[in-house]
């Protein structure tokens, strides 16, 4: 699966950090289809960025 005999499994994941290093967001889900909505994650962004 990896391209090894390992058995990891890779999780997607999403993270909003601000520049004071302090986690706004975070997300992961071995699903990977359950992501964040885009939307929220934009909003969060912005907000961050404010």
């Amino acid at each position: 699966m990896n391209g090894d005999d390992s058995w990891e499994l890779r999780i997607p994941a999403t993270y909003i950090i601000d520049r004071d290093a302090t986690i706004l967001f975070a997300s992961a889900n071995e699903d990977y289809t359950e992501r964040p909505e885009p939307l929220k994650v934009l909003e969060l962004l912005e907000r961050g960025a404010a």
